[in-house]
């Protein structure tokens, strides 16, 4: 399991700059890939998902529109330290951090955009769900 944990940590993800323009396919093999390669440090990742829903939730509440893209770009833009936190906290999470990180970073304003990396981030949370507890 170990080799297994190491081999996919130094694994590059294929990190679309376009993340709008993902399809539900592209998001489900995304998701699969960060599954798969952050497995473990549920607690950690869990907390940082917790906030992204919060997140959702207020937009949501706002009718999901244009003028809210911003502000949701912004809270999203603040979640990077609390990231490189449980990020210290766990030194296996590095690698989470940046391709974290680096998703919001090629977050542009638009719905489409805002809704597939909360779509990403819920099938992120489903696979590393299954690889943590299934494949171990």
């Amino acid at each position: 399991m170990n080799q297994l944990k190491k081999k996919n940590e130094s694994k590059d993800l294929n990190i679309p700059e376009d993340i709008g323009g993902m399809s539900g396919k592209e998001l489900v093999r995304l998701a699969e890939e960060m599954g798969e390669m952050y497995q473990g440090n549920k607690t950690q990742v869990r907390k940082i998902y917790n906030d992204i829903k919060k997140i959702q939730h207020d937009w949501k509440a706002k009718k999901e529109n244009d003028e809210n893209v911003d502000e949701v770009l912004n809270q999203l833009h603040l979640l990077k330290p609390k990231i490189a936190y449980a990020a210290a906290r766990k030194k296996n999470m590095g690698k989470l951090k940046e391709d974290l990180e680096k998703i919001i970073n090629n977050l542009k304003p638009k719905q489409k955009d805002i809704k597939n990396f909360f779509e990403l981030m819920e099938a992120f949370i489903a696979y590393h769900a299954y690889y943590s507890e299934v494949k171990k």
